[in-house]
């Protein structure tokens, strides 16, 4: 039985699971098929593995001094939308 079209939503929700390839094949293909259609899908999936390669680079340990302030002074200026 052939896998229903997958929306956006749905892209975002699977992707972790299709980058570990641990969709079932039904589902990866649907998951493909959608990216083959939608350049913002494939544009999240990029900026998910981005993530992934970059967050697998950092190192435990203390913060310094001066990133901590610097980092507590980014999030109390920043505002939501």
């Amino acid at each position: 039985m052939k896998q229903e079209a997958l929306v956006c939503r749905q892209i975002v929700d699977l992707v972790t699971e299709w980058l570990e390839g641990a969709l079932a094949e039904a589902e990866r293909e649907a998951f493909e098929e959608h990216l083959a259609i939608c350049p913002d899908c494939v544009a999240h999936v990029d900026q998910v593995r981005v993530t992934r390669r970059l967050t697998a680079q950092l190192r435990s340990g203390p913060v310094g001094d001066e990133l901590r302030r610097r980092l507590l002074e980014a999030f109390r200026s920043w505002r939501s939308p």
